[in-house]
């Protein structure tokens, strides 16, 4: 499997099916989301990649949002989280905070005070390390609509630690066979 596929595989298996994003099987099934892979080796590559997505974002109101996976480079957790800080950073530069929002994910993604192999990482835990434009008109409209949106990210973590740990290694490990 490509590194696409993997991360396809993974948003059908982990993030539709576990409901860990409520909103993102109706655009899976409309065939709105957009998948690139990209090498990152330098920040160059990070910023035109990030203006050529946006870009195309802003030009096809048909693709709902982009998921930019990082096959190489950012292995690194803790480079990882220069890349967010440094693509955060692009976006208030080119006046679009408050048009998309930006989300990430990580193989080795680790919440800050949790233990490594806490089940609550696997919510933000990928195949790949990925950055996630969200048009943030789009969300803040879908949350709008849901009563439950506030407790989102803990219904995941509950939803984490009740499968556990090793059911999220063995389903990530299977996305790179």
């Amino acid at each position: 499997m490509t590194p696409i596929e993997q991360t396809q595989a993974w948003v059908n298996d982990i993030v539709i099916e576990l409901n860990f994003c409520p909103f993102a099987r109706r655009e899976v099934v409309k065939n709105r989301v957009r998948y690139q892979a990209l090498a990152l080796t330098t920040l160059t590559e990070l910023y035109d990649v990030l203006h050529r997505e946006l870009s195309h974002l802003d030009h096809q109101p048909n693709t709902e949002t982009t998921l930019i996976v990082f096959p190489e480079g950012c292995e690194d957790f803790q480079e990882f989280l220069f890349v967010i800080e440094e693509a955060n950073l692009y976006l208030q530069r080119e006046g679009y905070e408050g048009v998309y929002q930006l989300a990430h994910f990580h193989p080795e993604y680790q919440f800050e005070g949790d233990a490594l192999d806490a089940a609550s990482n696997y919510t933000n835990r990928a195949p790949f390390p990925t950055l996630h434009l969200i048009r943030e008109a789009s969300l803040q409209a879908v949350l709008n609509d849901r009563e439950d949106s506030d407790d989102i990210v803990e219904r995941n973590i509950k939803k984490a630690e009740q499968l556990g740990s090793a059911f999220f290694a063995a389903k990530l490990a299977e996305y790179k066979r």
